[in-house]
C-alpha cells in the first residue's frame, strides 16, 4: 500500500480528518500530505490539520486542535449538548490558567475563561460535533454550573429555555449538578434555580 493510500485510508476511517501527527505516527512522511493538498485531494484547515476536500470544513473541530488545551464551555457547550438552537457566533472555551494560544488574538471569534487546573479538569467529556467529530466539552451538569456562574455573559433569556430543558430531561443527574455546585460554591444559588425551573 502507498503513502497516498494509508493516508486515504486513514481519512475514512476517521472522518475525512487527519494530523501531520498521525500521519508521523503512521512512519509515513509529511510531505506526501502537502501533494494531496496541492492535488486538490485534501484541504489544509489549520497548520498540520488536513480535510477531505469534498468535506465540510468543521470549525469547532480546527478551532480544539489549535487550543488543544480548550474545553467547549458555556453557551458553546450548550449548543453541543442540545440545550441551544443557535449556533454560538463566538466559540467559548476554558483554559487552565497561565495558559496561551494564539486564538486569544481572534475575540471577535473565540472567547475563553480561565480556572485553575483541578477546576479546569472537573466534569471533561467528549461529544460529536455537528460535523461528526470528537470534541472535549464539559458535560451538561458542569455546563449548567458554568452558566449559573457567569450568568451576566450570557443571553439571559436564552439561559434560563436551555436550564428549564435540563431540568425536564429524564434522568437529570442533579446528584452531579450539586457537587460541582458544591466544588464552584454555589449550592443555595443553583438549588434555587432547581426549584424555580424543576
Amino acid at each position: 500500500m502507498t503513502d497516498k493510500e494509508r493516508i486515504l485510508s486513514y481519512l475514512s476511517a476517521n472522518n475525512g480528518v487527519v494530523s501531520a501527527k498521525a500521519v508521523r505516527q503512521m512512519g509515513l512522511d509529511t510531505k506526501t500530505l502537502q501533494r494531496l493538498a496541492n492535488n486538490g485531494v485534501l484541504e489544509r484547515v489549520a497548520h498540520g490539520l488536513y480535510m477531505d476536500a469534498d468535506q465540510l470544513d468543521d470549525p469547532f473541530l480546527v478551532a480544539q486542535y489549535q487550543c488543544p488545551q480548550g474545553v467547549y464551555s458555556m453557551d458553546s457547550a450548550l449548543f453541543l449538548h442540545h440545550l441551544e438552537d443557535r449556533n454560538p457566533v463566538r466559540l467559548t472555551f476554558t483554559i487552565p490558567s497561565k495558559s496561551n494560544t494564539e486564538l486569544l488574538g481572534e475575540p471577535e471569534r473565540y472567547r475563553f475563561y480561565y480556572l485553575k487546573n483541578g477546576l479546569w479538569k472537573l466534569g471533561q467529556t467528549t461529544v460529536t460535533s455537528p460535523y461528526g467529530n470528537p470534541l472535549t466539552v464539559y458535560d451538561i451538569e458542569r455546563t449548567i454550573c458554568d452558566c449559573i456562574r457567569k450568568s451576566d455573559d450570557l443571553d439571559r433569556n436564552e439561559m434560563i429555555l436551555a436550564l428549564k430543558a435540563y431540568f425536564k430531561t429524564p434522568g437529570g443527574r442533579f446528584n452531579v449538578l450539586l457537587d460541582y455546585a458544591d466544588a464552584f460554591r454555589i449550592r443555595d444559588t443553583v438549588r434555587q434555580y432547581m426549584e424555580v425551573l424543576r
